[in-house]
């Protein structure tokens, strides 16, 4: 009797353990839609339960590290660092205990998501080298994550970042060492994603509007950025990527449109202000309005950075 139901247990945890793993999944899942959507209170709420949750899996505070800094690149600031960074060492913390015993695919696949992720974090810090060491840390653990399970095509959205954005990042900065050009290799695992991925088909078609960006391929972006803004029209970064976007094709008054709309979903982004009077000097004109919104900007008080570039601009029209 012992002996079957110790088999009755045996099976029951059997079938637990993926059901376990099929409800974190889900959960991080819906939680990247309330990122998209900018629903930071419910997505933050939805992540710190993950990490009560599921303790073991990096997923939780993958989910607030991802929210804290959405929210920093929203403002193009870092006035979460206190608070990202605290998430960020148990972050750590969780990962060490995680590969000292059995890890999952996905784990492996979370945890180098967040490393790529904070590699993205100390590049906007300018914090160069960091950055490089986190970013191939996360390679590290993408790659283990296929040898264990070669059907998680989603890994190679990090492989396929990883050698798009530093072939870009080695050609331009002089002291990274050298890697090569190997955007075409980088953009065609993007792609393959988003064809075949199970976990990351949006991220990766969101990441190659940017991708195309750089390459300067504007109408395949503005494809995307368009898509993107139909599903989450309150999405800042998207709406300043089209904002760029129109800036970038000289179409100025669309681009100042989509600023205003920026500023109408958070007011606090006042930092447009000073990118429409980057715009207004580009438009046939408008350089006296231009100097207008510089210093409406400047009255708001920015980052002695900020304020130093909207007196440049405005001492090179006086």
């Amino acid at each position: 009797m012992i002996v079957k139901e110790a088999r009755i247990l045996i099976l029951l945890l059997l079938i637990a353990r993926p059901l376990c793993a099929a409800d974190v999944i889900s959960d991080t899942m819906r939680g990247k839609e309330l990122l998209f959507q900018r629903d930071y209170p419910a997505a933050f709420e939805v992540f710190k339960k993950i990490e009560l949750d599921y303790p073991d899996s990096p997923a939780g505070f993958f989910g607030q590290m991802a929210a804290w800094q959405i929210m920093m690149y929203e403002n193009l600031d870092f006035r979460f660092r206190a608070e990202y960074e605290e998430v960020e060492q148990k972050f750590e913390k969780t990962v060490s205990i995680m590969l000292q015993n059995d890890p999952t695919p996905w784990n492996l696949f979370v945890a180098g998501s967040a490393y790529g992720m904070r590699g993205f974090y100390y590049m906007r810090d300018n914090k160069w080298f960091r950055a490089l060491g986190s970013a191939i840390r996360g390679i590290q653990l993408m790659k283990r994550a296929v040898w264990m399970d070669p059907s998680l095509i989603d890994a190679k959205l990090g492989t396929g970042m990883y050698n798009y954005w530093r072939s870009v990042m080695t050609k331009s900065i002089n002291f990274l060492p050298f890697f090569g050009d190997r955007r075409q290799e980088g953009i065609a695992e993007v792609r393959e994603v988003i064809e075949k991925g199970t976990y990351s088909k949006d991220l990766a078609e969101a990441n190659l509007a940017f991708i195309y960006g750089q390459e300067n391929n504007y109408k395949m972006a503005r494809v995307i950025a368009d898509k993107f803004l139909a599903l989450y029209p309150n999405n800042i970064i998207f709406r300043l990527f089209s904002a760029r976007l129109y800036s970038w094709t000289k179409d100025y008054d669309k681009s100042i449109e989509e600023f205003k709309k920026v500023m109408k979903i958070d007011p606090a982004m006042t930092k447009c202000l000073y990118y429409i009077g980057v715009v207004m000097t580009k438009k046939p004109g408008g350089i006296l309005e231009a100097e207008n919104y510089f210093n409406d900007f400047l009255a708001t008080g920015p980052e002695k950075d900020w304020a130093d570039a909207a007196k440049k601009q405005i001492k090179k029209w006086e």
